[in-house]
């Protein structure tokens, strides 16, 4: 049954850098159904994406309140959308070969809103110790019958990491420099920070700006530049821009379902996702 939403929230500084320096881009039409997670809603306003002078971010005005948000994704399960495949078939040859490089025996990892866990167990196969933060009580259950240790929230969480990612999950987070925060304290001194998530500098959303296919879901609020990673005081270690497309082991029928499915979210010029339309960023403690 279709949920009615309020998406009243709006703001008044960049929720990356806090800076007032900001303006609109234009109106987001999101394609009926929407889902959120995977609950079918029904938004009360019309969506804006603003962009910030100061950082360079995207960000999206006319959103789900946090409360609202989180109760979302606690009823829905995401993997129900996003989760049917191994974690190196889903991602591209290049981005898996450089997360390999950091995983490894012994090491602990913690995968924030990890879903139904593929790139748990890919981490486990290489000898990681793994946990997951997750809302989706669904998922949560999951999770625990392929023995990940799981978290529903920050303040459950008592030990430090060496390896903490967070794949598509910036773009869903309300208060970025507080989780950014959170984050540097559960990192062990020489610990990592993965993060992959869409590029707002890419050429494809540079020309779409708000058509932009990565804007048509509305758990989508925000998109940090590169820039916002400097301004926010961690030591850049690697950063390089990234495409979903291509794997080898992907079948025929998999890259034409890509295909269609982008062509049904973006109105683009020339081939889609025949550029980097994402970016993977490794950051380390100051």
């Amino acid at each position: 049954m279709k949920k009615n939403v309020d998406n009243s929230y709006r703001r008044t500084v960049c929720p990356i850098c806090s800076s007032k320096n900001i303006k609109s881009i234009g109106l987001i039409n999101y394609e009926a159904p929407i889902y959120y997670s995977s609950v079918e809603i029904e938004l009360s306003n019309q969506p804006e994406l603003w962009c910030c002078d100061n950082c360079k971010s995207w960000f999206v005005q006319n959103i789900v309140s946090q409360k609202d948000s989180v109760q979302l994704y606690t009823e829905g399960d995401a993997s129900d959308r996003w989760g049917d495949n191994l974690f190196e078939y889903n991602h591209a040859e290049d981005t898996v070969k450089i997360i390999s490089r950091y995983l490894g025996k012994g090491k602990t990892l913690l995968d924030i809103g990890c879903c139904d866990g593929s790139f748990l167990d890919y981490a486990h196969k290489k000898g990681c110790i793994t946990y997951g933060i997750e809302y989706s009580e669904n998922a949560c259950n999951k999770l625990r019958e392929k023995h990940h240790s799981v978290f529903t929230s920050y303040e459950e969480i008592e030990m430090k990491f060496d390896i903490v990612t967070a794949f598509d999950l910036a773009e869903h987070l309300y208060d970025f420099p507080n989780w950014i925060s959170t984050v540097r304290s559960k990192l062990k001194k020489d610990g990592v920070l993965l993060i992959i998530t869409g590029d707002n500098c890419s050429k494809e959303a540079f020309e779409q700006k708000n058509d932009w296919w990565y804007v048509s879901f509305p758990e989508h609020i925000v998109f940090p530049s590169i820039d916002s990673y400097r301004i926010i005081g961690f030591n850049i270690v690697y950063y390089k821009k990234i495409s979903p497309w291509f794997n080898s082991k992907w079948t025929i029928s998999r890259i034409f379902r890509n295909l269609i499915l982008t062509l049904n979210w973006v109105n683009c010029s020339g081939w889609p996702f025949a550029q980097p339309n994402h970016y993977i960023i490794i950051l380390k403690l100051d």
